[in-house]
């Protein structure tokens, strides 16, 4: 099950990477006010915490703080590329990991926590569905049409047999 929903979680930001390519610079950096503030701020948490998970489960410790500042000056394609390399890291991980039973890391704030590697991936899927579905309504904020990406919907299209 866990492999189904990893395997979602990448048809899931495939469509709404492409989606957000069609946004112009001034789009993708409109601020919209709030915790959303822009498409730009939710692809850059989303990239952000993707790559923040990876580190702590290879046991390398880094900030939150760091990895946000060595994103934040990319531009939007620069960004939206990283995005689509994050994803893939992320599934290297979840099959260099797959044998393990858990892994030990450290928070921002230096505490340690044990946790079992299947409830990692699971946090980084579930994570991901909120911040996308923040990032979707700033998409059809801007007059993008945006198809659901409910994990049934991925389910009932059959991408999960097919593999797209």
């Amino acid at each position: 099950m866990l492999m189904k929903l990893i395997s979602y979680y990448v048809w899931a930001n495939k469509q709404i990477l492409n989606i957000t390519k069609s946004l112009s610079n001034d789009e993708f950096e409109k601020e919209f006010g709030g915790y959303l503030r822009s498409a730009r701020a939710r692809v850059l948490h989303l990239v952000g915490a993707t790559q923040l998970w990876i580190h702590r489960l290879r046991n390398e410790f880094t900030l939150y703080s760091d990895i946000i500042a060595s994103l934040d000056d990319l531009d939007r394609d620069h960004l939206l590329e990283t995005w689509q390399k994050v994803d893939d890291e992320f599934i290297k991980v979840v099959n260099e990991f797959s044998g393990h039973h858990s892994v030990t890391y450290r928070t921002s704030k230096g505490v340690s926590y044990t946790n079992d590697v299947q409830d990692i991936f699971l946090h980084v899927v579930n994570h991901s569905t909120y911040h996308r579905a923040q990032l979707i309504l700033l998409l059809r904020s801007l007059g993008r049409e945006v198809e659901d990406t409910d994990y049934i919907f991925y389910i009932r299209k059959g991408k999960h047999v097919t593999g797209e």
